[in-house]
């Protein structure tokens, strides 16, 4: 196997896979220790790593010492009884407890607006081992977190900075999936209702632009859109969200596509 150049760039896998004649699988499996490929295969990557000089970011071990708290961040609203937010955070506590794992629950009630947030706004008991945030994408809330240098874990949020670990859904996706199933209904008029005042949310009313969009149907926010900007979603119920799209004028509709629910 005669070496070439080095690329002249960061060198990636599919480097070592031109120079093996290898799969990305095959390379990946080697580089992780892990079984599955023949000695030769292996002789070979490990050659064409030397060759290039690869090098990988070291990998992050083990916790010398376990976790033995975390601390997870969210709105006030997530406390309402029956809500999606209160489902997940009472499946965080029972899960750690489960597993040994005191979790501390701290809520949050921030205006949008705010722009700084007191460190024992955020950390109660002191700085945490760890930390979970809720359904936050307030950026001061993010930018403070990230300062600690703590292990964290963003749930149903987004970090506009990527800083941190995530699980989420596709927000874009899920607003252009609804949109377009009412699409396929035969619906025209379709109406959303939402708000921008929060990253997630916007996303979902792009993805439901764009399935109008694709559909043919200029996007018009007078005739497509009930903004019902800074009302608390946790005490927005059926009548008064009825309220609000009646007062402007928004019955027309066929369809309505709603992002968040009154509890989400």
């Amino acid at each position: 196997m005669n070496a070439p150049d080095k690329p002249a760039g960061t060198i990636r896998l599919r480097h070592i896979a031109q120079l093996t004649g290898l799969s990305l699988g095959t390379i990946s499996k080697v580089l992780n220790g892990r079984e599955g490929v023949s000695a030769e295969n292996r002789e070979k990557v490990q050659r064409a790593v030397n060759d290039l000089g690869f090098r990988r970011w070291p990998m992050m071990g083990a916790a010398e010492t376990p976790l033995t708290s975390a601390t997870v961040i969210a709105y006030s609203f997530a406390a309402f009884g029956d809500t999606f937010y209160d489902k997940v955070l009472r499946t965080m506590v029972e899960e750690g407890q489960r597993r040994g794992l005191a979790i501390d629950v701290n809520l949050l009630m921030l205006h949008r607006f705010t722009t700084e947030i007191p460190e024992a706004s955020l950390f109660q008991n002191g700085i945490p081992e760890a930390v979970i945030m809720l359904g936050v994408d307030h950026l001061p809330v993010l930018d403070q977190i990230a300062a600690v240098s703590c292990p964290t874990l963003l749930v149903n949020g987004i970090d506009p900075l990527m800083r941190f670990d995530s699980i989420s859904p596709d927000y874009f996706l899920g607003g252009f999936l609804a949109t377009r199933h009412l699409l396929d209904l035969g619906h025209r008029e379709i109406v959303h209702v939402g708000t921008a005042r929060r990253m997630t949310l916007d996303l979902r009313r792009q993805g439901f632009i764009a399935a109008l969009t694709l559909a043919g149907i200029p996007y018009d926010p007078q005739r497509h859109l009930v903004d019902i900007g800074l009302q608390d979603f946790a005490t927005l119920d059926e009548q008064e969200l009825t309220r609000q799209i009646s007062k402007r004028g928004k019955l027309k509709g066929t369809a309505f596509s709603q992002w968040p629910t009154p509890w989400r």
